[in-house]
């Protein structure tokens, strides 16, 4: 028969680590036969190991990318078979140089951003820079502009991976960045992020959202509320 993946979807894969991480089976081949770990619980969706960056390596582009390919590349177990096609420890030798990859790429980008911002201060201490207009305004309209619209908050809602993978990171990190601090969460929408930061222990959070829908929700309430 065809091959079908024991990954479905990245729910999935988030279980699969979990499970591994937190049973640490003497035999990992024993783990793929089994798949215990296929189940609806919540329980496996919450990382075992804080930051864990396993769990965000993208299987379900990994998955499309195998059903574009004419020949199997990831681990495949027939419908009427239990023989796995490809050796367990060669699939996840791939997936650990991958997330080698992924944390070198991390480690560059956060070096990169520190000596921007570096020379960044720099400048503006700098008096060799007359003509620097240190009043103009930061272009951020880019990023802000993205969030002028309230369909982008109903679109995150919808992502069901992405939203818990956003309260995951906070919760998890809670004591780290969140508990005692002041959050400012920009393009708040409809506040769930800024509802999780407060669980997580925040000392104050402002939501900032500059959608036209919540700026007329907002003079609304405020004629109502005068």
């Amino acid at each position: 028969g065809e091959g079908k993946s024991i990954f479905n979807d990245q729910y999935d894969w988030i279980r699969f680590v979990n499970f591994v991480r937190k049973t640490k089976p003497v035999d990992l081949r024993q783990a793929f036969y089994d798949m215990v770990w296929k189940t609806d619980s919540l329980d496996l969706l919450y990382p075992v190991l804080p930051d864990d960056e396993v769990l965000s390596i993208d299987i379900e582009s990994y998955l499309l990318d195998n059903q574009r390919s004419d020949q199997s590349s990831g681990i495949v177990v027939r419908e009427k078979s239990t023989t796995i096609q490809q050796p367990v420890s060669q699939e996840m030798s791939r997936i650990m140089a991958e997330n080698k990859m992924l944390r070198t790429q991390l480690n560059n980008c956060k070096r990169l951003l520190s000596t921007m911002s570096a020379q960044s201060v720099r400048r503006k201490s700098s008096d060799q820079s007359p003509d620097y207009d240190f009043d103009m305004e930061p272009n951020d309209s880019s990023y802000f502009g993205s969030y002028g619209h309230f369909e982008i908050h109903g679109e995150m809602i919808n992502d069901r991976v992405r939203t818990e993978s956003y309260v995951n990171f906070i919760l998890s990190n809670a004591n780290k960045y969140f508990k005692n601090k002041i959050i400012l969460d920009v393009g708040s929408g409809s506040g769930i992020l800024s509802i999780i930061a407060a669980q997580a222990g925040a000392s104050h959070v402002y939501g900032v959202e500059a959608a036209d829908e919540i700026y007329a929700a907002s003079h609304e309430t405020l004629r109502y509320a005068y």
